[in-house]
Parts: C-alpha cells; sequence; structure tokens
C-alpha cells in the first residue's frame, strides 16, 4: 500500500506533513492570485472618451457554478463593457431610462472595460463605491486564504507531532478550527455580506 493510500491515523508523522505540504501550496497559489484578480484601475489610468452608441444596449449573462452579467455598448469606437462588481453599482432605473441607441455618452475605460459613465453631465457608475466593494472582496479572501496558508505551515515547526500531556494532538482538528476562526474573523471584517458577490441580475 502506498502512502497515498493509507488512512490518515496510519501515516507516519513526515508522511502527514507531506499531505500538508500540498495545502501550502494550494493556499499560497491562491493568496497570490487575489494581487490579480478583481481589477480597479486609479483614476489616472483610464482614458476618457465621447461615444456615440451604434446599437441598443446589450445585456449579456453566462451560467457557469455562478451567473456572470454583464452589459456590452457599440459605437463606431469599439465595442465596450461594464462587468463584474462594477456592473453592480449602475444607476439601473437612469442607464434603462437614459442609455439608448444615438446617445451619446462619456466614458472612463481601461481597454474594453467601463469603469465610469456619464451622460448629461449625470454620473451613471458609482467608481468609488465598486471600488470600495473589491477591496473589501479581495481583503476577504485574503484573510481566508493567506491565514489557510500559514495554519498548513504549522506542523513543520514540529520535528515529531505535537502532544499534550503525552497525548498526540489532532493537528487535523486545530488547524480545521483554527481556519474556522479565521472565516468567522473575515465575515466580521466584510460587514456585510453583499461585498462577497460579484454582480445581479439587471432587471430590464
Amino acid at each position: 500500500m502506498s502512502k497515498n493510500d493509507k488512512p490518515w491515523n496510519e501515516l507516519t508523522w513526515n508522511e502527514k506533513k507531506d499531505r500538508f505540504k500540498i495545502f501550502t501550496f494550494i493556499f499560497l497559489f491562491l493568496s497570490i492570485f487575489t494581487f490579480f484578480s478583481v481589477n480597479h484601475p486609479n483614476l489616472n489610468e483610464l482614458e476618457n472618451i465621447n461615444i456615440k452608441l451604434t446599437e441598443e444596449p446589450a445585456f449579456k449573462s453566462s451560467k457557469g457554478k455562478s451567473t456572470s452579467y454583464w452589459i456590452e455598448l457599440y459605437s463606431n469606437e469599439g465595442k465596450y463593457e461594464i462587468s463584474g462588481i462594477d456592473y453592480k453599482y449602475i444607476s439601473k432605473e437612469k442607464f434603462l431610462k437614459l442609455i439608448h441607441k444615438d446617445t451619446t455618452i462619456t466614458i472612463s475605460k481601461f481597454g474594453e472595460n467601463i469603469y465610469k459613465l456619464k451622460v448629461n453631465n449625470e454620473e451613471l457608475l458609482d467608481y468609488n463605491l465598486a471600488g470600495f466593494h473589491k477591496t473589501k472582496n479581495k481583503n476577504f479572501m485574503r484573510i481566508i486564504f493567506f491565514s489557510g496558508f500559514i495554519l498548513c505551515l504549522v506542523p513543520f515547526f514540529f520535528k515529531n507531532p505535537p502532544k499534550l500531556n503525552n497525548t498526540e494532538l489532532s493537528i487535523v482538528k486545530l488547524i480545521a478550527i483554527s481556519w474556522i476562526i479565521s472565516i468567522i474573523i473575515a465575515i466580521i471584517y466584510l460587514d456585510d455580506m453583499k461585498y462577497i458577490s460579484s454582480s445581479e441580475p439587471f432587471i430590464q
């Protein structure tokens, strides 16, 4: 029987640490990933342009493990999108009333993504609230993943299994309980569960 097929309680301490090594790298990768996900450019990185819409706005969605929503805007300059968390902070009633084919709008964009949208000097997309949401969302993930990474490092500080009163401690249970506590701390930090989600349906 290979060590991968052994029950956990039959593994040696070094074999158990090898298992933790796998989770350590997974949590490290996820922690690093949070620094590259959920983009929100600084204002000085945005390009401000005026465009005239050549078509009605297209409301899109895709279904997988979760449903994603976005809006596509078409002009002679190209196709632009409002998606992800930014989509959540569109002034929906005003958008439906004011944005149509032949409407001239001012957008602040990075690539094809729109982060600010204005029509008749009226802001329809809240850049600051979207940025706040993204910061909360990223920090929530960092707390969860980085705490998992730190906790999976704990076994490597022990040459032998940790004991209390000559009884071997269940390192898995200790790490699991500690990780649950870190998740509770992350939820408390959020203060509002809406910061976990990225977007919601656009009611047309």
